[in-house]
């Protein structure tokens, strides 16, 4: 190391410079000394050049192969979601509804656009922002988690998620749908609550590293998911009971403010005294008032019949 100093030295400077820096140089750690100050500028340089010069390094687009095209189009997901499942992340089922799905393609995404050259690498971000329809799972219905469920498990694939891991989601919704929970009285409401519980767990767990078997139905849990539903329905009948009692106390004072007001006189009409049937006479065959249908409604005799009559009924 020693001898390799001297050599440097001696190609950078003079015979007078080597021999005042080579009585300083008297062992390996004095020598590697001097060459980090000799070439360390010179590396700083050339890494600083390299860093700008990253970005902008060329990358190949990859060969068309000829004459192979797709048998399908790639299952539609939502772009909040698509990220979300890359990053194995925790995401409400609701995104793998179609109507997720829809909104999805109609723009709410956020592109932070590079206008460059498309095969080039460029430090432009895609922006994804969640949607403001969003609904917990906790608040889908069973019919909703049974169909969105199918678009779930083939976005597990964006995660690299091993066979393991999506048969376990599988056996999880399997397990779910042929439990005995769902023939109990308020079994789906159970369920629901079970499914959004056991996910937001599951993942819980997965972040920490100690991930756990979803598929394996928990009875302590399922218990507890009863037990909180049971407490909902009951806190529901309360509030509706309450309701009912508020309308009913709310119409009753209506009623007595009413009572008190003076009645309204009825108004007779001066003809109705007159009338000897509240409706007028009508042909049973052609439907229609008849003449002496009407005066006989009016008081008034026939006039079919005899002259002597008249004069006694008038």
């Amino acid at each position: 190391m020693v001898e390799l100093a001297g050599h440097l030295c001696a190609e950078s400077s003079s015979t007078t410079a080597v021999s005042q820096l080579l009585p300083d140089i008297t062992n390996d750690e004095q020598a590697a000394q001097y060459m980090r100050r000799v070439f360390e500028p010179d590396h700083r340089a050339i890494r600083e050049r390299l860093q700008i010069q990253q970005p902008h390094v060329e990358v190949h687009c990859p060969l068309i192969p000829k004459g192979v095209g797709i048998k399908s189009l790639p299952v539609p997901i939502h772009p909040y979601a698509k990220a979300l499942m890359t990053a194995r992340k925790y995401v409400p089922l609701w995104y793998f509804l179609p109507v997720a799905t829809a909104e999805g393609r109609t723009g709410s995404r956020d592109y932070s656009v590079d206008h460059g050259h498309c095969c080039r690498r460029s430090s432009a971000t895609l922006i994804v922002r969640a949607s403001l329809n969003e609904i917990p799972d906790s608040q889908l219905a069973w019919s909703q988690i049974r169909l969105a469920k199918a678009g779930f498990l083939e976005a597990l694939k964006l995660g690299d998620y091993t066979s393991e891991y999506i048969t376990m989601f599988t056996n999880f919704y399997t397990n779910m749908d042929i439990h005995p929970e769902m023939c109990r009285i308020h079994g789906e409401r159970v369920m629901i609550h079970y499914h959004s519980e056991m996910r937001m767990a599951w993942y819980d767990a997965f972040e920490r590293g100690e991930p756990f078997d979803l598929a394996v139905i928990s009875k302590n849990v399922l218990q507890e998911c009863r037990y909180d539903i049971e407490s909902q329905i009951h806190q529901e009948r309360n509030e509706s009971i309450q309701a009912a009692s508020a309308a009913t106390a709310a119409a009753q004072a209506q009623l007595d403010q009413f009572s008190e007001n003076e009645p309204v006189p009825h108004r007779y009409s001066s003809r109705a005294n007159h009338r000897t049937h509240p409706y007028r006479y009508t042909s049973p065959r052609k439907g229609s008032f008849s003449k002496d249908a009407d005066r006989a409604y009016d008081g008034i005799p026939p006039a079919s019949a005899p002259r002597s009559f008249r004069r006694s009924g008038e």
